[in-house]
C-alpha cells in the first residue's frame, strides 16, 4: 500500500538557472525577494505584473535594467 498523502508539507527544488528564462508573476514584496534570488542565480527574468502595483524595489530594479523582459498585466 502506498504511503498516505499528508498535505501541508514543502518541497525544495534546486535547479541551475544560469541563462534560463524564468517567468515571475507579481510585483509585490514577495516577488522582489524572488527576483533577487533569480538574478543571483543568473536567470533571465520575465516579469508579468501591473505597473501600478509594483513595489518600490521592483520598480527600481526595472528602471535599472535588472529585469530582462517586462509585461504590464
Amino acid at each position: 500500500m502506498p504511503a498516505p498523502i499528508e498535505p501541508g508539507g514543502s518541497l525544495l527544488v534546486a535547479w541551475q538557472l544560469r541563462g534560463r528564462r524564468v517567468v515571475l508573476v507579481g510585483g509585490g514584496d514577495v516577488a522582489a525577494g524572488r527576483l533577487l534570488h533569480l538574478k543571483n542565480a543568473d536567470a533571465l527574468v520575465t516579469l508579468i505584473a501591473p505597473r501600478a502595483e509594483l513595489c518600490d524595489e521592483i520598480r527600481l530594479r526595472l528602471e535599472a535594467g535588472v529585469i530582462d523582459t517586462y509585461r504590464d498585466a
